[in-house]
């Protein structure tokens, strides 16, 4: 006697579509470990699994399709691994190959970076040093782009860069002149913005390339400080961005890790808006602290040779000028960095300057030198 069919069973003229697909094949994990949100394609019931507990795989049955998220641990071994994770239905299967890149000891704020793309700290002098890693963390954008390291301040200021102005143009109309499309409410929000390689390549991208050398020239100097800092001649590594101008935000933070100035900023009545600190002379002399053990190396006695440059070593130290940021506040201003030292302000509702020693992150007309002394200091991502 039949007692009829289990709730297991399949009725004979119901056909079930086994399919199992996902929205990508492969996972390239940082060391740093990573979770990823994949698609998964199913109409029947499924499971996952993986050989290795330093993948998690969430959920990790179902009946139907799912959004499934793969976590992946930091990798702590100076070696590459992989391992697959597999999702499997009564008559499928498909695989999610996972490999992960292997643990890279981070460099530490004040380690120089070297062009073959190590870096360490005392000063190595059997190496060449391109910078000084002031940040070990990078934006989302430069992540994107494969900078996951840090930053580091260029040695040196690039040939001719000292009386460059941000933008040079007889006149520009407003969407000329408001480059990036972006407005910061306050002074925390201008030091949020990390960026200085992107506005620099979006600047890079916008003037484009032509053959004839002149002509490319001619568009470059329209954007004098992005270009001065792009067109570098310090070497630079495998796996290291292009040289670029930094933003404010990056300024801030050389000031703060390799600077040492408080990260408590004030504001002066001539300035409203500016960040002002009264530190300053010893500010200075840290971020010099850095740059005059590389005068002797043999690499940068052969840059300094080069013919025609009209550089000197003592360009590359840091002293009293503006150095510019890609950070704009308006249409015609941009942020820069300045270092006054004994350097005359009138303050405000006054006619007789005051001596002033201080640091300042502030606004500076797009298309002033500052009376010459405006300079371009590179940083590169790597």
């Amino acid at each position: 006697m039949s007692c009829g069919n289990s709730s297991d069973e399949v009725p004979a003229d119901i056909v079930i579509d086994y399919q199992l697909k996902l929205s990508e094949s492969t996972l390239n994990v940082d060391f740093e470990g990573e979770e990823k949100i994949i698609q998964l394609t199913a109409s029947a019931d499924w499971s996952a699994s993986t050989s290795v507990n330093w993948i998690h795989v969430l959920p990790s049955s179902g009946k139907s399709s799912a959004d499934v998220t793969i976590t992946v641990d930091a990798n702590p071994a100076p070696e590459e691994r992989e391992a697959d994770v597999i999702f499997k239905n009564d008559k499928n299967s498909v695989t999610l190959h996972v490999s992960q890149s292997m643990y890279i000891q981070k460099p530490n704020i004040g380690d120089y970076l070297y062009d073959d793309g190590t870096w360490g700290s005392p000063l190595n002098t059997e190496k060449t040093p391109i910078g000084v890693v002031f940040s070990t963390e990078t934006s989302a954008k430069d992540k994107a782009l494969g900078y996951k390291i840090g930053y580091a301040m260029s040695i040196v200021t690039p040939l001719f860069a000292t009386g460059t102005s941000w933008l040079y143009k007889a006149t520009w109309s407003a969407s000329e002149g408001d480059e990036f499309g972006l407005s910061y409410p306050s002074m925390e929000d201008v030091f949020q913005d990390k960026d200085g390689l992107t506005k620099t390549l979006e600047i890079v991208e916008k003037v484009g390339h032509v053959d004839d050398y002149a002509t490319q020239k001619a568009n470059e100097a329209a954007y004098p400080a992005f270009f001065a800092a792009y067109d570098s001649y310090v070497r630079r590594g495998e796996n290291m961005s292009c040289w670029f101008l930094p933003s404010a935000g990056q300024w801030y933070d050389i000031l703060v890790n390799l600077g040492g100035i408080s990260p408590q900023y004030s504001f002066l009545s001539y300035s409203a808006g500016d960040a002002i600190w009264e530190e300053c002379t010893t500010v200075v002399g840290k971020l010099n602290s850095y740059i005059q053990p590389c005068f002797d190396l043999r690499y940068y006695n052969q840059y300094i040779a080069m013919p025609g440059t009209g550089n000197s070593k003592s360009n590359w130290l840091f002293g009293s000028g503006a150095y510019h940021s890609s950070t704009e506040s308006s249409t015609s201003m941009a942020y820069c960095l300045h270092f006054a030292i004994n350097e005359g302000w009138y303050l405000k509702g006054t006619n007789n300057p005051a001596y002033y020693y201080f640091t300042r992150i502030g606004n500076i007309n797009k298309s002033d030198a500052f009376l010459g002394r405006a300079t371009i200091r590179p940083c590169i991502a790597f």
